[in-house]
C-alpha cells in the first residue's frame, strides 16, 4: 500500500466516503512492506478510517544481515515492530509472511526470526521455504554458489519442501525448522491444540502423497465446521 504515500492517504479517503454512502461499511486488508524510515503515524490514522483491519506484512526473516545482503530490505526490526504497534494501536491486525532457507543462512537467522515473529505474535503465519526461481537473481546466485545443478526441475511441493542443502543450514534442519515454526513462535500466546495443529499441517502438505489427501479432506473439514458452528483458525 505504501510504495506512493501520496496515493495511499487519498485511496484511503475515497474508501471512506465511499463507505460512507453504505448502510453496511465494506472492510478492506491490504499488503504492507516496511520502510528504512520509522512508520508515520498519519498513515495508521487514514487506514483505520478506511475501515482497512488487516495487514499482510512480508517480513521474510527476522536476521536483519540476511534481508539486506540477500532481499534488499534495509529495514530494521525495530521498524518492523513500530509499524506492527501502530497497526494495532489503530485496531488493525497483522498478518505475516515468513520464509526460510535463503542462501547463507544459518540457524542464527532463523532464530532471529523466530525471535522477531514472538515479539510481532501475527494474527496468522504464512509460512514457507525458500525456492529458486528460474529468471531470479537469486537462481543465478544459487547457481553460482553450486547449491542447484543446472536445469533443475521445479519441485510440485516448492515452498513446502526444501530444495537446497546449505552448508551454513543443511535441507534436513529448513524442513524440520518448517516444521516446527508455528508450534516455537507461538509458545505461551496459542493454545497447544493450535500449535499442535499447525506443526501436523506443515508435516503433512511437505509430502506429495498426505498433501493431496489433506486437499481433498479439507473442504470436509470445512463443512463439518460450518455445521458445528466451530471457529478454529486454521
Amino acid at each position: 500500500l505504501l510504495l506512493n504515500k501520496a496515493w495511499a492517504l487519498s485511496l484511503c479517503d475515497l474508501l471512506w466516503r465511499f463507505n460512507r454512502q453504505r448502510q453496511t461499511p465494506c472492510v478492506f486488508s491490504c499488503n504492507y512492506r516496511i520502510a528504512a524510515t520509522p512508520p508515520e503515524e498519519d498513515v495508521f490514522q487514514s487506514m483505520s478510517r478506511a475501515n482497512i483491519k488487516l495487514l499482510e506484512i512480508g517480513v521474510e526473516s527476522g536476521s536483519e544481515r540476511l534481508r539486506k545482503e540477500i532481499l534488499q530490505r534495509n529495514y530494521s526490526n525495530e521498524n518492523c515492530l513500530k509499524t506492527v504497534e501502530l497497526a494495532r494501536k489503530y485496531g488493525l491486525d497483522v498478518n505475516v509472511y515468513n520464509m526460510m532457507g535463503f542462501p547463507t543462512e544459518t540457524m542464527a537467522d532463523h532464530w532471529d526470526t523466530i525471535r522477531l515473529n514472538r515479539a510481532i505474535c501475527p494474527k496468522r503465519s504464512l509460512t514457507s521455504i525458500f525456492y529458486p526461481y528460474p529468471g531470479t537473481k537469486l537462481y543465478e546466485r544459487c547457481l553460482a554458489d553450486g547449491l542447484i545443478p543446472p536445469g533443475e526441475k521445479l519441485d510440485p511441493l516448492e515452498r513446502r519442501r526444501a530444495s537446497l542443502d546449505l552448508p551454513t543450514f543443511p535441507k534436513k534442519k529448513i524442513q524440520r525448522a518448517y516444521c516446527l515454526f508455528e508450534w516455537r513462535i507461538y509458545v505461551n500466546t496459542k493454545p497447544f491444540l493450535f500449535r499442535f495443529r499447525r506443526l501436523i499441517r506443515n508435516c503433512i502438505t511437505a509430502n506429495q502423497m498426505t498433501s493431496r489427501l489433506f486437499n481433498m479432506l479439507l473442504p470436509y473439514w470445512h463443512a463439518l465446521r460450518r455445521r458445528a458452528g466451530i471457529e478454529i483458525q486454521d
